[in-house]
């Protein structure tokens, strides 16, 4: 079988529900996948679907909110967490890079700090590509990011953000 073929037949199975051998339900959904592939890409469900397991999972919960732009960085968020939490390191990947697409293209809006704010206070200790983009960014940005009270206030509630801003304004 050639690779456009071979292609062809994978997307047309991940599209199907035919031959799903496990049904994944989450916040009242259910979706059907296909172990060999999710266990391929989570060590949780490998390990999970190793014994036998079924049960019940609690999985972050989506925070709703209002502004239409700052919604795409909180889905990302969400799916960024899921995606750790269930060890999914290519969605995982996927999520941050649409977290940090969505930091680059709205720094200079008003609702900037709070997602900023958001994302310092979710992100699990151990993530540091997203941070570190977070801070450059506030960085490049310092007067922008001061005259939003709310950003002061992500300063305020993030000392070692403050700490890394101060030292590079420092050192330029």
């Amino acid at each position: 079988m050639d690779s456009p073929s071979l292609t062809s037949t994978m997307k047309d199975i991940l599209s199907k529900e035919n031959y799903s051998d496990l049904t994944i339900s989450c916040q009242g959904r259910d979706f059907k996948v296909h172990r060999a592939i999710v266990c391929y890409h989570s060590s949780f469900f490998r390990n999970a679907l190793k014994g036998g397991f079924k049960d019940d999972v609690d999985s972050p919960e989506p925070k709703p909110k209002t502004h239409k732009s700052g919604t795409v960085a909180y889905n990302n968020l969400q799916v960024y967490m899921a995606a750790d939490k269930f060890d999914i390191p290519l969605l995982r990947t996927l999520a941050s890079t649409r977290l940090i697409r969505w930091v680059l293209s709205h720094y200079k809006s008003q609702e900037f700090p709070d997602v900023v704010q958001e994302i310092l206070r979710t992100i699990p200790p151990h993530e540091n590509i997203i941070r570190t983009f977070i801070t450059k960014i506030i960085i490049e940005n310092v007067p922008l990011f001061l005259a939003h009270e709310k950003g002061q206030g992500v300063l305020i509630n993030n000392p070692n953000l403050t700490v890394d801003i101060l030292k590079a304004v420092v050192n330029r």
